[in-house]
């Protein structure tokens, strides 16, 4: 079985209880530890780490704004700040713990500190 972050279409349109809980099964079983948390479940955060920096991208497809919070595991951080480079939004940073809003159909993207 392939295990991968994209779980297609027909997940994407038909989410509920039963599918949710089937991944997160799926993810405890492949025994590797979530690096985000997200407190909104239809928005996305991912990392990217490289020679320029560790970046926090999130994105909202909602039509309305979202109030974002964050948590990261331990093998990320503690951070102690970031810059926002795509968005206006300011991020709250406190260790492995953030909060920001997320502009509806819009994305943050920041370079982690």
């Amino acid at each position: 079985m392939l295990i991968g972050t994209g779980f297609g279409l027909g997940y994407s349109k038909h989410r509920d209880a039963d599918g949710a809980a089937f991944f997160r099964a799926l993810w405890a079983w492949t025994g590797q530890t979530q690096h985000i948390t997200c407190n909104a479940p239809h928005v996305t955060a991912r990392l990217h780490t490289g020679a320029a920096g560790t970046y926090l991208w999130v994105s909202n497809p909602h039509f309305t704004a979202m109030a974002v919070e964050l948590g990261f595991s331990r093998a990320w951080g503690p951070f102690t700040g970031a810059e926002t480079v795509w968005g206006e939004e300011q991020i709250a940073v406190d260790g492995r713990t953030m909060r920001l809003n997320v502009p509806a159909r819009d994305l943050v993207v920041a370079r982690l500190h």
